[in-house]
């Protein structure tokens, strides 16, 4: 009896202690699966918490507890990949259980624990009893509480981005913003398969409450969004790429909103209205026009003086210049002339961006026709020699009178006008919807007139001699000149009392079958009166001209754009190589009096429509 009792007495504290071991670990597996029922703290899918499990998780807990919050997720940009992780915030250390269930119930739209096992298990201290234990957790958060404050900072660190507006960096900025928050209720849903270590601890009165539960291990994957941008899947319309919210998902890289396979300005902020690049670029480096169009202009001739004729003796400028002996004549001159032109152009602009200034060369051509009449005659004379003596010949190309109240018309002229203009150009967008375009178009240019003249002149052939010598100085009352020129036989014929028109042609065919013997052979006077030349002349010019348009571009589609606007054109003749000298023998060809040579210059204004297609 006395060793019973002994055994009893050495035994009990062993009896003790594995009594207290089974009660402790008995009470902290029920505080655990109490912990394991509530530590979704009643949250559902419809974001209702339920109160009661609420409350009884937070009874779990000692004063002081805290919790890690694997919950805590938010996603962080890498601006070098220009994508992101979800990762739980650890920097700011664990909460206090009180806030950690305030912040799952406010953040937290779903929770879902399961799959939970306990790895193992500590009880050697009562007041320091823990359980590690592994579960999978699916859990909804909306953006509000993924995406950070510093979001926006993040995704424009990495980035090098080119600006033409002053306010298109802010204004950058705010659509990145508004994009990114846009749908703030927008559901992330992450999974995890993540390691707790709960530690429990006996209170003085037998109670077990919780002091801690820590995180050993936590690998978070969002399960709609494949490529990790932040853009959730059902959004993203490039899922398996990492992408910028401003595209919806795909690569944006100036935030422009334009995605880069679209964007004809990468890196460069700009508006969707013009593939991505500000409003000042044109996308296109290359234009051809095609138009056609009225013109007005006048196409004046102006008659030579002495110095431009090119009648010579002994190779220097033989026309006498005395007024009673030279008349320079007045021309008629049709005045402005409606014209139909057409033509293209090819335009290259410069530049990599804004692509606004350009070099074009073109052609156009216009045709028109002009009258031109003689209201005073034309008298030319000049020192030449009939083979035995020198004398002054007198070419007299009739104007003046009408016929049925019309002018007498010496030409008409048919022009055919090319322009070869070499200009520079400068457009600019006039509309935020870049379909209306301003180009503006200057530059030299060189003309050339192909024309054809259609001549009906009268001319007279005349001379006068001096019997005491020819002399540079003309007297015309000297009693030793002698005229036979038309307009001086028949003055003489009219105080004789004859008026027959055809005492000029009488003596001049008289005079013309004298015949004299000249050191070449022989000579005759060639003298006429009131001679017809008619016919048609083939003739070239050339001219250096100034050119001014302005065209208004207005795109009806991809493909179609039309232009609309004026021009000005300003041409100075090129001097020909020879002077102007009409007619000398009676037997040459009429030269037309566009020939003249005078210093006159073209100009037209007008307006055309066309086409535009850029390349």
């Amino acid at each position: 009896m006395k060793h019973t009792i002994g055994w009893i007495c050495m035994l009990f504290p062993v009896f003790a202690f594995a009594q207290s071991k089974a009660t402790v670990d008995s009470t902290a597996r029920s505080v655990l699966n109490e912990l394991i029922g509530s530590w979704t703290l009643g949250v559902d899918s419809s974001n209702e918490t339920d109160i009661k499990v609420y409350n009884r998780f937070k009874s779990f807990f000692a004063p002081g507890a805290t919790i890690d919050d694997d919950f805590n997720v938010f996603f962080l940009y890498d601006a070098q990949k220009r994508s992101g992780a979800y990762q739980v915030q650890k920097e700011a250390g664990p909460k206090s259980f009180d806030v950690y269930a305030h912040d799952v119930a406010l953040q937290v739209r779903s929770l879902v624990i399961d799959s939970v096992s306990v790895i193992d298990s500590n009880m050697a201290d009562r007041r320091n009893i823990q359980y590690r234990l592994g579960r999978r957790v699916v859990v909804q958060k909306t953006r509000q509480y993924v995406l950070t404050d510093d979001y926006v900072n993040e995704v424009l660190g990495g980035r090098t981005i080119g600006f033409e507006g002053k306010n298109d960096s802010l204004k950058m900025v705010s659509n990145l913003k508004e994009k990114a928050a846009q749908n703030p209720q927008a559901i992330y849903a992450f999974q995890s398969f993540n390691t707790v270590l709960v530690t429990m601890s006996f209170g003085p009165d037998s109670a077990v409450l919780i002091t801690s539960i820590k995180s050993l291990a936590n690998e978070v994957v969002c399960i709609n969004d494949a490529d990790k941008d932040a853009v959730l899947d059902q959004d993203d319309s490039l899922k398996n790429k990492p992408g910028d919210f401003t595209a919806n998902g795909k690569p944006d890289s100036d935030l422009d909103g334009v995605a880069d396979g679209s964007d004809k300005c990468k890196v460069t902020y700009g508006d969707a209205r013009n593939h991505g690049c500000p409003a000042a670029y044109f996308l296109t480096k290359n234009s051809f026009e095609g138009f056609f169009g009225l013109q007005s202009g006048p196409v004046n001739i102006a008659l030579p003086g002495p110095e431009g004729l090119g009648y010579l003796y002994g190779g220097a400028n033989a026309v006498d210049a005395n007024p009673v002996l030279f008349n320079k004549g007045t021309l008629r001159n049709p005045g402005n002339r409606l014209a139909v032109y057409g033509g293209g152009s090819f335009t290259h602009y410069f530049g990599q961006k804004r692509k606004r200034i350009g070099i074009s060369i073109g052609l156009t051509y216009s045709a028109v026709s002009a009258d031109y009449w003689l209201e005073d005659s034309i008298v030319y004379t000049y020192r030449t020699s009939d083979g035995i003596q020198d004398y002054r010949r007198q070419i007299t190309i009739k104007g003046g009178g009408t016929v049925d109240g019309k002018w007498k018309k010496i030409e008409e002229i048919k022009y055919g006008i090319f322009n070869l203009p070499v200009m520079f150009n400068f457009r600019s967008n006039l509309d935020k919807n870049h379909k209306l375009v301003l180009n503006l178009r200057a530059g030299p240019s060189l003309m050339v007139f192909r024309n054809t003249s259609y001549y009906n002149a009268i001319i007279d052939f005349g001379g006068l001699y001096q019997l005491n010598g020819y002399s540079l100085v003309y007297d015309s009352s000297s009693p030793y000149n002698i005229y036979f020129t038309s307009a001086y036989i028949r003055d003489r014929n009219r105080l004789a009392g004859n008026n027959s028109p055809n005492a000029p042609n009488d003596i001049f065919n008289k005079l013309d079958s004298i015949k004299y013997l000249a050191p070449g052979g022989l000579s005759y006077l060639d003298f006429a009166s009131d001679k017809p030349f008619n016919g048609n002349q083939d003739m070239t010019r050339f001219a250096v001209a100034a050119n001014l348009n302005i065209d208004f571009h207005y795109k009806v589609s991809e493909g179609l754009t039309i232009k609309l606007g004026p021009h000005i054109v300003y041409a100075s003749y090129l001097p020909a190589k020879t002077k102007y000298k009409p007619i000398d023998r009676t037997t040459d060809e009429y030269q037309s009096i566009y020939k003249g040579n005078a210093k006159s210059n073209y100009s037209a204004y007008g307006v055309s429509l066309g086409f535009v297609y850029d390349f």
